[in-house]
């Protein structure tokens, strides 16, 4: 039996970010759409009101109006839906990583420098929430 191809959304207010992210999701045989937020508020709004419905949330931190930690706190007290949550940041705070982990995140990946590296990093996630297997809590730093 093939498993079911992946919904994914993308929350990042980098315009840069949202555009290599797109095009190596564009390459992973394991995702079938995906949809773009550019803040924790508008991805509330898309899980309200869209028919779009996430197996997958790569959510960035540092962002306006609702930050990543902020949606992660919304989505989990007004949702009855239970995708999966990577966070995709800049950040290689150690602080961050450990409020991630306390809020449920599953994964917690620091953008590579290389989009090669970022490409193979989002096949393999998506792989393991395609098949539902162990999501590596993995914790990239950026050289």
């Amino acid at each position: 039996m093939v498993a079911k191809s992946l919904n994914v959304l993308v929350v990042d207010d980098s315009d840069a970010d949202a555009f290599t992210i797109s095009a190596c999701l564009d390459s992973c045989p394991d995702v079938a759409d995906y949809m773009r937020a550019r803040d924790g508020q508008e991805a509330l709004e898309i899980l309200l009101t869209s028919q779009f419905k996430p197996d997958l949330i790569l959510l960035d931190l540092n962002m306006p109006r609702i930050d990543g930690f902020g949606f992660i706190h919304h989505y989990e007290e007004n949702s009855s839906r239970s995708c999966k949550i990577a966070i995709l940041s800049t950040s290689g705070s150690g602080t961050d990583y450990h409020r991630a982990v306390l809020r449920n995140a599953k994964t917690y990946i620091v953008k590579p420098p290389r989009m090669s590296q970022l490409r193979r990093t989002l096949n393999e996630l998506c792989r393991s929430v395609r098949t539902n297997t162990p999501i590596p809590q993995r914790f990239f730093c950026a050289a």
